[in-house]
């Protein structure tokens, strides 16, 4: 898959796993394996690499069946700020007057005020 950034969430596409929430918490583009965290309550433990291949855009296949194995994109960016390409993380976006951050490149989905 490609676009796997730090900070991404993804949860889990196999049923027994009750929704096990992940988070990426280092990739190099192009490298095999992800370095991933389980995110519980707020926090994240058990750090740990698996294969880049086991992370999927969407629960579903390209079929539109349900997909049983691996990882589904949750969120495409980090729900507590951003993380830059060097993984350097801040507590919140930089958006300026653009509708993208200067950081991370997540866009602006409302604007406040």
């Amino acid at each position: 898959m490609t676009g796997i950034r730090a900070g991404q969430f993804y949860t889990a596409c196999d049923p027994r796993q009750n929704g096990l929430r992940i988070v990426v918490r280092s990739y190099v583009p192009g490298d095999g394996r992800v370095l991933i965290e389980t995110a519980e309550d707020g926090r994240t433990k058990r750090p740990r690499w698996i294969s880049a291949r086991a992370l999927h855009p969407s629960a579903q296949t390209a079929t539109g069946a349900d997909r049983r194995t691996g990882y589904a994109l949750v969120s495409r960016w980090a729900a507590w700020g951003c993380v830059d390409e060097d993984g350097e993380e801040y507590a919140e976006h930089h958006f300026g007057d653009e509708d993208e951050c200067s950081r991370c490149g997540a866009e602006v989905v409302a604007r406040r005020g």
